[in-house]
């Protein structure tokens, strides 16, 4: 598969510009997810600013929360109120959970109850994405499904009816179960529906994407411009 970047995610180490979003655009850009928040209390002090330049030049908007183990309704709490998702009269966008590995990782349970939460809290036909890759194939395994308590039961459904944003860095996508597994939808006769795979794909750390400055990670959508417009929210 020939793979290119056509989204990147930021954060305010990037030294990108204001004046640089309209470019990217023009070059061929098209999605900028950046962090909006970690923990309880950090908020990216680049967010407000970029979120307005890059919308502003056309491209498509998203954010995310990196999760930590602090308390997860003070995390979606600051996540709301940076991400300015739940804003009177905002335009909804993509919104994602960064779960990984960190000195303070949250357990598979906080990014369930983080999702589901936000899932709540946003407005109508915004679900949460999620970001990972060697995370969740350690913390969510079939057989038991990766719960650890009755909370959990069924949670490996929760988590494959959500799109994945994959960190996969190589040559090609590595899915993780259960985004390689059909959906199955219980009646009177099952329903298989077929596997979800990735939504984004970020395949590289050490990108370069002109005029965005230095290295970047890169992420790739298979398809058009308007093909991710019409996925974006959900």
């Amino acid at each position: 598969m020939f793979r290119q970047i056509n989204v990147v995610d930021m954060y305010h180490g990037n030294s990108a510009k204001l004046s640089d979003f309209a470019a990217m655009k023009a070059a061929g850009l098209y999605a900028v997810v950046h962090k909006a928040s970690q923990g309880s209390h950090y908020v990216d002090p680049m967010y407000a600013a970029r979120k307005d330049a890059a919308i502003g030049a056309g491209l498509l908007w998203g954010a995310y929360h990196f999760l930590d183990s602090s308390d997860v309704s003070a995390q979606v709490d600051n996540f709301l109120n940076a991400s300015e998702i739940t804003a009177p009269g905002a335009d909804p966008f993509l919104v994602a959970c960064d779960y990984e590995d960190s000195a303070n990782a949250p357990t598979l349970q906080q990014c369930y109850q983080f999702m589901a939460q936000v899932d709540r809290a946003t407005p109508p036909g915004v679900a949460c994405l999620l970001y990972s890759g060697n995370r969740i194939r350690e913390t969510l395994k079939p057989n038991p499904g990766g719960h650890q308590d009755q909370s959990m039961v069924g949670v490996e459904t929760f988590f494959q009816q959500h799109r994945l944003w994959l960190a996969e860095y190589g040559p090609k996508e590595n899915v993780p179960w259960p985004w390689n597994s059909p959906i199955v939808k219980s009646s009177d006769q099952a329903t298989h529906i077929p596997a979800p795979g990735v939504f984004l794909w970020q395949f590289t750390e050490s990108g370069r994407f002109n005029p965005l400055p230095g290295m970047t990670d890169g992420n790739f959508f298979d398809g058009t411009f308007e093909e991710l417009k019409a996925r974006w929210l959900a």
